[in-house]
């Protein structure tokens, strides 16, 4: 079984790899001694997943099942307390243990309302999307939405164990797998160039190696989540991308044309903060075309009205890394090599909406 502890103590255990789920045996100690088990799922999870679940460890057949609406925007209070009642009804108490059957949303708002339910409960992540398995479902963050803002309410807490099974992903479109690839374009332009450089030459499609790219993933966000659990350092460099990206996600839910996934957010996020990395003299114009000009390529344009830029802006105001009232920013400094911290005037942040409105 290829396990790969890397977290922030060393002792969660992580599970990775095609097929693993068929390495635990109905009398797997990981779902072993639990007075009750309850399985949460979204409507696509519950149709397209569980049942493979199911099939390959029977013994969680007994589990009970918890279904929420599926998408970002039921990523609310309103869906934390419907799986807190029912967690009530089948009576799950703090010796009972929680599935979370599902990609991001999942992972966030089942981690989260397993970890405030009686005031902890264990819960096992267990990732079905792409996005999920190379970001999401590690590093022990779990969070809800509020008034559309992301992950605005919130804590740390470490699942008992992650689970990362390569047969999820036949259950996506390639719309969903190029959603999850968004990140791993992140995490190899904050901390690995050669990673880069291989992306740039992977057609993304079945025959790719997709448990390699896995695995390269939770390396680079494990060794960052490990130096810095609770984000007050170096952890902030997995936020590239993420300070325009998430205002631009809230955005589209409530004025866009159309609702954007995060991948697609953060890929928006990225160009326009690698614009803003050659204003602040962080990284070098040809870098800065190189990477606009792959992504720009590979994802879909999202153009918006250039009046909007004020609101999208005001909603970066809510953003969690901001301080003192200035925008935080993560930004490039070379191709895999990044710096947090970077406090950018609200000027220079319209510019790289402006910039991003060019091309799109």
């Amino acid at each position: 079984m290829n396990q790969i502890k890397k977290t922030s103590n060393d002792t969660i255990p992580l599970f990775a790899g095609t097929a693993i789920l068929k390495k635990f045996t109905a009398d797997e100690a990981l779902f072993n001694s639990f007075s009750n088990i309850a399985i949460i799922v979204d409507n696509n999870t519950f149709d397209y997943c569980l049942p493979t679940l199911l099939n390959i460890l029977p013994k969680l057949s007994e589990a009970n099942i918890i279904k929420v609406s599926v998408g970002e925007l039921n990523k609310n209070i309103n869906t934390a307390v419907e799986i807190w009642k029912r967690l009530s009804e089948i009576n799950i108490d703090r010796n009972s243990l929680i599935i979370n059957l599902g990609g991001g949303v999942i992972t966030d708002m089942g981690g989260f309302a397993a970890a405030t339910f009686k005031r902890g409960i264990p819960f096992i992540n267990i990732p079905t999307t792409l996005l999920a398995m190379a970001d999401a479902s590690i590093g022990g963050k779990t969070g809800i939405d509020l008034l559309n803002y992301k992950n605005q309410i919130g804590l740390f807490a470490s699942p008992k164990a992650i689970i990362i099974d390569t047969i999820f992903l036949s259950t996506l479109s390639r719309e969903q797998l190029m959603n999850g690839v968004a990140e791993i374009i992140k995490h190899s332009l904050i901390a690995d160039k050669i990673l880069w450089k291989n992306l740039r030459k992977t057609i993304f499609d079945s025959n790719t190696n997709w448990e390699e790219l896995i695995n390269k993933n939770i390396k680079i966000k494990s060794k960052i989540v490990k130096n810095d659990p609770f984000e007050k350092g170096v952890r902030k460099l997995l936020n590239f991308g993420h300070t325009i990206g998430h205002a631009i996600e809230s955005y589209s839910m409530t004025y866009g044309n159309r609702r954007l996934m995060h991948g697609e957010a953060i890929v928006i996020g990225m160009i326009c903060e690698t614009y803003l990395s050659v204003q602040m003299n962080k990284v070098d114009l040809f870098q800065a075309n190189e990477i606009c000009s792959y992504l720009f390529l590979n994802f879909k344009s999202y153009p918006f009205p250039k009046k909007d830029i004020y609101e999208i802006v005001e909603i970066m105001k809510q953003d969690k890394k901001n301080k003192d009232g200035l925008i935080n920013f993560t930004l490039l400094r070379d191709i895999g090599e990044a710096t947090y911290n970077n406090y950018i005037d609200i000027r220079l942040i319209k510019k790289s909406l402006e910039y991003y409105l060019q091309y799109a």
